[in-house]
């Protein structure tokens, strides 16, 4: 397996290769790496000739500091996972690698539709601005055929949707399901901060998604966010940031939600980390 370190590194490699012939999968991540990731890997490999696996912490994405420094990085951890994908290569920039000047660093001109304004966008300001900003770098540096995101990240998904139709339409963006831990919580590289108590207390954040979506099936959406919102509150290990329903396609508000097409919501905070999940009604 091969790990580059510089943008040098990666164009001289992707020089050699014959790109009428050979098809570049790839998958963005910032470490820390979990089952979810290797799955993405996994099926980007099976894909595609050759993948890119970037490990790169986006400062430009981070609205805080402190989460920027706490977030989890172990780089010889992730390359022993990654070791065993025998047409993987590996890209771990450094700042400059991405960000040569400032100029680097203006978020892409593109009309996202709102799709930025709710949820992660109203709640962590300038975050999607960093996505977006990363992401076109990574993908004017990479250029893949296809790049790989997981289901999570939901609104971060339609946000790079969006990108690569405005930016990049040679690159098919794919979608994976949310892998779960046997008590339903979402991977995430955060859970590493979790004590075991706190992953017990964060798995319950998927059975709140599952009443919502249960309970909305027989009362109305308000109804049934209202009832587990309560229900949420009165959870003393778990500090709720938002419950919400949403358009699948637009994240209008469910108010104006159309037929068959909804999704639940939710990032909360267990032990002080941060977590999101999502669920299709």
């Amino acid at each position: 397996m091969k790990v580059f370190h510089s943008n040098s590194e990666l164009d001289f490699w992707s020089a050699n290769l014959s790109k009428d012939t050979l098809s570049i999968g790839f998958v963005p991540t910032m470490g820390a790496l979990h089952l979810g990731h290797l799955k993405l890997i996994e099926r980007a490999c099976l894909e595609n000739d050759y993948v890119v696996c970037s490990i790169y912490v986006n400062p430009t994405q981070f609205n805080n500091s402190e989460d920027l420094a706490k977030y989890p990085r172990d780089l010889e951890k992730d390359l022993k996972l990654l070791s065993k994908f025998p047409n993987l290569v590996v890209y771990h920039p450094s700042d400059k690698d991405i960000y040569p000047t400032d100029d680097f660093k203006e978020p892409p001109k593109i009309d996202l539709k709102g799709l930025e304004k709710v949820m992660e966008g109203a709640n962590r300001p300038g975050h999607f601005e960093g996505v977006t900003t990363v992401v076109k770098r990574l993908f004017e540096i990479v250029r893949p055929q296809k790049a790989y995101f997981g289901l999570k990240d939901y609104q971060q998904y339609l946000i790079v949707k969006r990108l690569a139709d405005s930016y990049f339409p040679e690159i098919e963006i794919i979608a994976n399901e949310i892998i779960r831990s046997e008590k339903g919580l979402a991977l995430s590289s955060r859970n590493e901060q979790l004590s075991n108590s706190g992953l017990i207390q964060a798995a319950r954040l998927n059975n709140y998604l599952r009443q919502v979506v249960s309970m909305s099936r027989n009362y109305s959406i308000h109804s049934a966010l209202e009832k587990i919102i309560g229900e949420i509150e009165l959870d003393s290990n778990i500090s709720l940031e938002y419950l919400t329903i949403a358009d699948a396609e637009t994240l209008s508000d469910y108010n104006q939600l159309k037929s068959k097409a909804g999704m639940v919501f939710i990032a909360a905070w267990v032990e002080n980390i941060r977590l999101i999940d999502n669920m299709r009604l």
